[in-house]
């Protein structure tokens, strides 16, 4: 959607306090990026593994039953261990992603898929040394990537910034607790968990969730 978008107007990224691996997949096609010193970005890299939860289903009384066509159909599936056969495929399937992100990035930041390699797998860099590497084009905040997008725009004068709220998503912890205890368990990172369960594959996502206070 971005290169989409690119072709009629342009595109300014800002990113806040983290912007790695998917986000980052999605930012190195801006125009221009921007990021504040302690931005946390980068992360190139895909992750990917699966709970097996048979065991927890045989103790809850639960069958289920899984109807497949295909000896790897069910590669992926919650229910089942991964044959070795299958974790050799996953590990491939991972490293085709890996170099499909690699591909992009350098593609959306004008550099060799070599060096973009050589600050890939995984690694994540503060916006400072972002900057450094090329992941990112400037330190800045929103303000100054809007007057970035103004300059490119080629707007003159005064302009009107309309702001929209975050989406809250479908899924919250008040939906799962109710109001009362939502506010003592918080989100507790809910939405990661939530992707992880409900995705069967290969995720541009960080193992770890980073909290800067």
């Amino acid at each position: 959607e971005l290169k989409k978008t690119q072709r009629g107007k342009p595109v300014i990224v800002s990113m806040g306090d983290v912007a790695a691996s998917g986000g980052y997949h999605i930012s190195c096609w801006g125009d221009k990026v921007f990021a504040d010193n302690t931005s946390i970005t980068g992360s190139i890299g895909v992750i990917s593994g699966k709970p097996v939860v048979k065991g927890l289903y045989d103790k809850l009384g639960l069958n289920k039953e899984i109807i497949t066509r295909g000896k790897n159909a069910d590669m992926f599936s919650l229910y089942t261990k991964p044959t070795e056969e299958q974790r050799d495929k996953a590990t491939e399937q991972v490293w085709q992603y890996y170099r499909a992100f690699l591909e992009t990035v350098a593609m959306g930041r004008g550099m060799e898929v070599e060096k973009v390699d050589s600050i890939g797998r995984g690694r994540v860099w503060a916006g400072s040394k972002a900057v450094e590497n090329g992941l990112v084009d400037e330190i800045g905040g929103l303000m100054e990537s809007l007057d970035a997008a103004k300059e490119a725009a080629g707007i003159k004068g005064d302009y009107d910034l309309v702001i929209l709220p975050d989406y809250p998503g479908w899924f919250s912890p008040q939906d799962i607790f109710g109001p009362s205890l939502a506010k003592v368990f918080g989100r507790l990172q809910i939405e990661d968990l939530q992707e992880i369960m409900l995705t069967e594959g290969i995720l541009y996502l960080m193992p770890y969730h980073l909290e800067i206070k």
